[in-house]
């Protein structure tokens, strides 16, 4: 029997390598952020015919693990691609040290990076083990990338890699190649947090998935709202997004995002009455950078 070609998620943690972690993910007044790009790129794979047996998620920025954990994992595993998810900078040792391991490994996989550390690609490219960045909204780019990889393999098609918007790498001259940012998705389709795709990220671990949930009150912001200290107040807070993106274009920023979109507001009401029935959420913590 063939064997089923799997692309696998990985968070990335944002400590540099080695970093003894002075708290447990589980500390601080605010949970985890729920890691909305991974969702993203699960649910548009599904979108696109892609089933569950296609996609892991291996949430490594909240299990933490050693490099012994990750070499079983990838060892066992064994994924066609490895897409890595890095939101800052701190991140590029991580990137350097997890796209190694991944390497020796699964010397015949993919490895892939989006996120904001994709703002220094060249740098990425050149001096780790990822094959591959996305800059930009990664959605459309991720899946025409795997339906490359599921035609081609690993042999490196340049021509045909370049036809994937958002994607840069280094082509057949030793140059870096980058054309253009990749297509933003309507944002009908950008999804809320899917606590059933959180979980998948650390079955190893089942109980972490509280560490996206936090008290409200002992978060402090709610002490001088009376409202909060009601008796039907379900205690839990949990953070939402209700756009993406930012109106503004300011020179110091390395955003990867174009333009700015507003989540549909029948949905997001929705997403808090689950939150409030599932997950007992009574408090909100908005995410957005342009709320």
């Amino acid at each position: 029997m063939n064997k089923e070609f799997v692309a696998c998620l990985c968070s990335v943690p944002v400590e540099s390598e080695g970093t003894v972690l002075d708290r447990k993910r589980s500390d601080g007044a605010f949970g985890i952020v729920p890691k909305m790009a991974i969702i993203s790129l699960i649910k548009w794979m599904e979108r696109h015919g892609y089933k569950r047996e296609n996609w892991d998620f291996y949430d490594i920025d909240m299990l933490y693990p050693s490099d012994f954990e990750l070499r079983a994992y990838f060892k066992e595993l064994q994924p066609d691609v490895v897409g890595l998810s890095a939101v800052v900078s701190t991140s590029y040792s991580q990137v350097k040290r997890i796209s190694r391991i991944v390497r020796e490994e699964c010397p015949d996989c993919w490895i892939v990076m989006g996120g904001n550390l994709a703002a220094s690609s060249e740098t990425i490219l050149l001096n780790t083990e990822v094959d591959i960045t996305f800059i930009g909204d990664g959605e459309m780019a991720w899946v025409q990338f795997l339906d490359y990889a599921k035609k081609y393999g690993k042999i490196r098609r340049i021509d045909k890699l370049k036809e994937i918007s958002g994607i840069c790498l280094i082509d057949e001259d030793g140059k870096i190649y980058f054309k253009d940012y990749g297509l933003p998705v309507n944002a009908n389709d950008i999804p809320f947090p899917d606590y059933s795709i959180l979980s998948v990220g650390v079955r190893s671990n089942p109980d972490a998935i509280n560490n996206y949930f936090r008290n409200g009150l002992s978060s402090g912001w709610f002490n001088l709202d009376d409202r909060a200290y009601a008796q039907d107040r379900l205690p839990n807070i949990a953070g939402v997004f209700a756009s993406k993106g930012c109106v503004v274009k300011c020179t110091f920023c390395q955003r990867s995002t174009k333009g700015y979109r507003v989540l549909p507001l029948d949905a997001f009401a929705e997403h808090l009455k689950y939150l409030k029935e599932k997950h007992n959420v009574g408090f909100i913590q908005v995410l957005d950078e342009n709320f």
